[in-house]
């Protein structure tokens, strides 16, 4: 009766994270192809590996995004403003998440009376397949879908930044700092 309990699990483990998942595919959207002004990277994770960051901000404007500000440390950011967060390079050529990625918890009641974004309020964040979470449950965990970022959203967004206004953008801010 185990092996069967066992097997049955795995069975709907991988029926789930399958590639033929009809339900998971018809949930997806179509993606809107963004431009793309730059060949900067983008390493989302939970380990800062940029020394002294820039903390920038992004807003998107029709098919690309711009920087809509820049700082020395981490500004928190009202969900009432429709801006990304992310961490740069001081030269914008590195780029990484300012928030913790991979969040299990964003359904509970304090993730959704936050006042600041995060990962569960990012438009570049998903919530991760059924299958992560029905593995979860086979290894003592909640069982609750995680959100994170989605990496090729993050990417062509970072991407679609045209470099001149991210130049002059930078300019102001090192001359401001001055």
């Amino acid at each position: 009766m185990r092996k069967h309990t066992y097997l049955g699990g795995l069975l709907l483990v991988a029926a789930l994270t399958g590639p033929a998942c009809p339900a998971m595919a018809s949930a997806q959207e179509p993606a809107v192809s963004l431009e793309k002004h730059n060949d900067w990277t983008v390493d989302l994770g939970n380990e800062t590996k940029l020394t002294t960051p820039l903390y920038v901000t992004l807003k998107q404007v029709g098919l690309h995004w711009e920087i809509a500000g820049i700082y020395d440390t981490a500004p928190r950011i009202p969900l009432s403003e429709k801006l990304e967060l992310f961490m740069a390079s001081r030269d914008l050529q590195q780029w990484e998440n300012a928030y913790t990625n991979r969040v299990i918890n964003c359904d509970s009641f304090e993730a959704k009376q936050a006042e600041f974004h995060s990962v569960c309020s990012s438009t570049l964040s998903e919530k991760q397949s059924m299958g992560s979470a029905t593995v979860g449950l086979f290894f003592g965990g909640s069982g609750a879908r995680p959100v994170s970022y989605s990496r090729s959203s993050v990417t062509a967004a970072i991407q679609s930044i045209p470099v001149e206004q991210a130049t002059a953008m930078l300019t102001a801010f090192e001359q401001k700092r001055s």
